[in-house]
């Protein structure tokens, strides 16, 4: 299990260290700096053995702040170390450097390690410490800070410079992953080593192409919440800010806890049949696009729901009881929606609407039909999923956002999120938390945000606030046709398996995240076998129950 901060919430953390529990400012200093100086050793020992040391030249690129400071004192542990070619370039202005970067130059000047400013150019070695930014990043890179990033990526191009980034890769916004080079790369790190917790920069945007393999080390932070965060910030401010702050946010892989449901993934109740284990109404379909209906239904049944039945056009029957024969079917061919659905809602004990619905003026009448009061009440206490076509269809018509209820589960990409919330795909991006937990708190419903990295923003009526995960798990194989039908299917069979009971209704939460986890880990189990390229959505479905098969460190047994 991971925990991401943005960059402003990790300055936060710092201050919050220093100032409010007293710990040593050079204290952190050293523990970050031991972290770098291991990772580069690590490397040494892989590369050339034991006597690494004295073989490999490093430099180091620092700028005059604090992450300056970092790098340089990485450098005098090496030297402690038994490494002995060594060399620091600076940029920036010396007469504004932090205190800490001075001590650390002073350190290095006893230690009779060489020191001078950048001239624009960097000497041959074999590893480079980038510490030119930090987490504070808040401008584009131009000038001699450009040149400089330029020329720690051409070492890497021309002769395989190996290049730690001292907790972000200079170039990279902490907070959002932008590349603030553009239209030239950041520094294109062979790793990154962070302090205390990933940082979502790492994942957001064009952060993935840059850091390269991060290792998250253990510095001394406190254990710190999120409530305990703002609660210093609204100190430091002076004043009272309400509401969801993504930079007060301490935010979890969505791997959180799945070790203690890994039982239920693994082993059916033995005296269970085939109702124990929850009833599917899948509400989706249309003339020409049965393919949605089917994933999703098999996906269900592989993730384990107990029974499944389609509502759906006459034209899709033959399609999915052939494709799909342990699925039911009825057709829905009425122009009074609401007095059809009403039976099977009143059946299901979970239903989803939308793949492959259309979004035509029929298909807007079912999903108008979900307003209906008497199909309303008979949702109440089930899960509601909605996707695709429907979430298309309530984008056009808002008075449609009346369906949801508290166990509404909707699962948009980036494009149909932007179209519910009229934001732009930009803004969206830039910004998934925030975006995802307003919509989710306002609505008081759950969103799964797909995009490569997914949010999950669980919104918790009782104590009205709003829980955020992030999913990194996953491969390319997942972006084919079909994948976020595979998707619903897999949320709604696997939460009949881990839910306590027919009436586990109150778990859904706590085990959105898991299921999205291993949606995940199924495609990554896909692209293993077969390869990115190739994989098909049906094949993902396929490897669901392998992706269950979880050990204590989410490692598929073999």
């Amino acid at each position: 299990m991971t925990e991401y901060v943005t960059g402003r919430a990790a300055k936060l953390i710092d201050e919050y260290s220093i100032k409010e529990l007293s710990i040593p400012s050079l204290k952190l200093m050293e523990k970050a700096s031991e972290g770098v100086a291991i990772k580069i050793w690590e490397y040494a020992n892989e590369r050339i053995g034991v006597n690494g040391q004295k073989a490999l030249r490093i430099i180091a690129c620092s700028g005059v702040g604090n992450n300056g400071a970092d790098g340089l004192c990485t450098l005098s542990i090496l030297k402690s170390m038994g490494f002995s070619n060594l060399q620091a370039f600076y940029i920036g202005n010396v007469e504004k450097a932090s205190e800490e970067f001075i001590f650390q130059r002073e350190r290095l000047e006893k230690n009779e390690i060489e020191f001078s400013e950048f001239n624009g150019k960097l000497p041959d070695c074999d590893i480079i410490i980038d510490a030119v930014f930090g987490i504070g990043l808040g401008r584009s890179v131009e000038g001699r800070y450009l040149e400089l990033i330029k020329e720690i990526n051409r070492l890497k191009d021309e002769i395989q410079s190996y290049i730690v980034s001292v907790d972000v890769p200079s170039g990279i916004d902490a907070d959002n992953g932008i590349n603030m080079c553009d239209p030239f790369d950041a520094v294109k790190a062979d790793a990154t080593v962070t302090f205390g917790y990933a940082k979502t920069g790492h994942i957001l945007g064009k952060g993935p192409l840059y850091t390269g393999k991060l290792k998250i080390a253990d510095i001394g932070y406190p254990v710190i919440s999120g409530e305990e965060l703002l609660a210093y910030k609204n100190k430091k401010l002076n004043k009272q800010i309400s509401g969801f702050d993504r930079d007060c946010y301490i935010y979890r892989s969505s791997d959180y806890g799945i070790s203690e449901i890994e039982y239920k993934l693994t082993n059916r109740d033995e005296l269970a049949n085939k109702g124990s284990y929850k009833k599917l109404l899948i509400v989706a379909g249309s003339k020409g696009m049965a393919g949605a209906a089917y994933l999703s239904g098999l996906a269900a049944f592989k993730a384990g729901i107990g029974m499944v039945k389609y509502l759906g056009p006459e034209e899709n029957r033959v399609i999915l009881q052939t494709l799909l024969p342990e699925a039911m079917y009825e057709s829905i061919e009425d122009t009074d929606f609401a007095t059809k659905l009403k039976e099977p809602v009143k059946w299901a004990d979970c239903i989803t609407l939308g793949p492959g619905l259309s979004q035509s003026e029929a298909a807007y009448n079912v999903v108008k039909a979900f307003s209906d009061e008497e199909i309303k009440e008979n949702i109440k206490g089930k899960i509601l999923l909605i996707d695709a076509d429907a979430l298309n269809i309530i984008a056009s018509h808002r008075e449609l956002e009346a369906i949801y209820n508290e166990h509404t589960i909707i699962t948009p990409h980036v494009g149909e999120f932007a179209r519910l919330t009229g934001l732009s795909i930009e803004i969206i991006k830039g910004d998934p938390f925030t975006t995802s937990a307003s919509y989710a708190h306002e609505h008081g419903i759950s969103v799964v945000l797909k995009d490569n990295v997914s949010v999950i923003a669980i919104n918790d009526n009782i104590h009205n606030k709003t829980e955020l995960y992030i999913n990194t798990e996953g491969s390319g194989a997942l972006g084919k046709a079909g994948s976020g039908d595979v998707l619903t299917g897999a949320i709604q069979g696997l939460l009949a398996v881990i839910s306590e009971g027919r009436d586990g209704i109150k778990d859904f939460r706590a085990h959105l995240m898991n299921t999205v986890f291993i949606f995940g880990r199924a495609g990554r189990l896909c692209a293993d076998k077969f390869n990115e390229h190739g994989s098909l959505a049906r094949d993902v479905a396929e490897q669901i129950p392998y992706a269950m098969k979880l050990d204590k460190n989410n490692i598929r047994r073999k």
